[in-house]
């Protein structure tokens, strides 16, 4: 009695499932087969909104609200023998996994850019953010954001320091790639909030090609 479990997240492998429970105790994320069987449990310090398998199956990253910011933390081999890894936090707070699981993309608010391992500091990324969400991190170790570029803006693809420009907008930009990390669609939105629509190209180059001029709530 008293106790609420959400967040149910499947494992990329499909062998595992993530959730939190709250109860009177307290936060904890669970993990257990997608049988129900091996059960695990970590205590946590605020119940996390949101959680994110790496792409191995072997951890996952959970973020709550902490007081007047977002903190991150991340289980490690949460299947087996479960760590609470503490990394940081701000606001928004909007990441992405490395393809091997050992480091994470971060966009947090509107002027940090970086990737970290989980243990040291932000490697930081010194060119100032877009008005962009979710960063990419590409199956062949690319990284995909959007950056300020003199007036405008600039949706990009960052291949170890050598940028490429997928789309350039004057408002904001909402992309998703697909699993394979080959093509990109994308929303240009203009600065009082309309939409140019949603475009999809592939990630090395070509033309872009529109797939609607309608307001696009998601895609």
């Amino acid at each position: 009695p008293g106790t609420t479990e959400t967040q149910a997240v499947g494992s990329p492998n499909g062998r595992s499932i993530a959730w939190v429970e709250i109860g009177p105790a307290g936060a904890a994320l669970h993990t257990a087969t997608r049988f129900g069987e091996h059960d695990v449990s970590i205590p946590l310090e605020f119940p996390p909104f949101y959680l994110q398998w790496d792409p191995t199956s072997s951890k996952v990253l959970y973020l709550g609200n902490a007081g007047p910011t977002i903190a991150l933390g991340v289980v490690d081999q949460a299947v087996v023998q479960p760590q609470d890894i503490a990394v940081g936090g701000g606001a928004p707070l909007y990441l992405s996994w490395s393809p091997d699981g050992t480091d994470i993309l971060v966009h947090v608010g509107n002027a940090v850019l970086g990737t970290s391992d989980l243990v040291d500091p932000l490697d930081r990324i010194h060119r100032r953010p877009g008005v962009f969400q979710a960063p990419v991190w590409l199956p062949d170790g690319g990284l995909v954001y959007a950056i300020s570029r003199g007036k405008g803006q600039a949706l990009v693809v960052d291949h170890d320091g050598t940028i490429a420009t997928l789309a350039r907008f004057d408002g904001g930009v909402i992309f998703t790639v697909d699993p394979a990390g080959r093509r990109i669609a994308y929303r240009l939105d203009r600065p009082d909030g309309s939409q140019r629509g949603v475009f999809v190209r592939s990630i090395d180059g070509g033309r872009a090609r529109r797939i609607t001029r309608r307001e696009t709530t998601t895609f």
